[in-house]
């Protein structure tokens, strides 16, 4: 099944995160790669959560993981930005989608409803960020430091998920208004199985990412 094998993806990238640590002990992606640690064994423990009826769901596991993965990156962006605009741009993003999550929390149970507001927002936002991130890029580095700067990839594969993923959320959200209930479990697997090829191909490329990049020291 093809969820099963983007868990195991999420595993691998884990894995060569643990590998090529020592590259990044300077850098503050560091954290980044602690972040994939944490994600891969948060696929396994909401799995378990989610199986053993202690709660409804697992919702809370992943509402988690989703804010300080995009926290973080919000933090990332704006440290590794040289234009003083677009530094002050990701700073109001993430003081914006801190905003929104608190927001959020108050009408949708933060322990058992999905936080969709907040993740719509905060994937906008770092699509946007990223965007401005390769801009920057083309502007200050030759093609070959871009080739072996493990960012470009994080940023790379990051995009190419959220770009894919923003319209299935929505489109999760408004299948429990449109669908009907016997085509619901049909359509919810095809966009299942879309986000899963999304995971796999994102970690797939910080992988490459991860064998490609030199080592990194702020």
């Amino acid at each position: 099944m093809l969820t099963n094998t983007a868990v195991s993806f999420e595993f691998l990238s884990a894995l060569f995160a643990l590998i090529f640590v020592g590259k990044y002990k300077k850098s503050a992606l560091l954290f980044f790669l602690f972040l994939l640690c944490y994600t891969a064994f948060n696929e396994i423990i909401g799995i378990w959560y989610a199986d053993s009826n202690i709660a409804g769901n697992n919702y809370i596991l992943f509402n988690i993981r989703d804010f300080l993965y995009l926290s973080f990156l919000f933090w990332m962006y704006q440290k590794n930005m040289i234009s003083r605009n677009r530094q002050r741009l990701v700073q109001l993003f993430l003081v914006v989608y801190l905003l929104i999550s608190i927001i959020n929390a108050t009408y949708s149970n933060f322990i058992t409803d999905g936080q969709v507001l907040a993740s719509i927002t905060g994937g906008v936002f770092l699509i946007i960020s990223i965007m401005l991130y390769f801009i920057e890029l083309l502007y200050t580095k030759d093609i070959v430091k871009i080739k072996q700067d493990l960012l470009v990839y994080i940023s790379l594969g990051n995009l190419i998920f959220y770009v894919g993923y923003i319209p299935i959320d929505v489109m999760i959200q408004l299948s429990f208004r449109s669908v009907r209930i016997t085509d619901f479990d049909s359509f919810y697997f095809i966009l299942n199985y879309i986000q899963a090829a999304l995971v796999i191909l994102m970690n797939l490329i910080f992988i490459i990412g991860f064998l490609w990049a030199e080592k990194r020291s702020n």
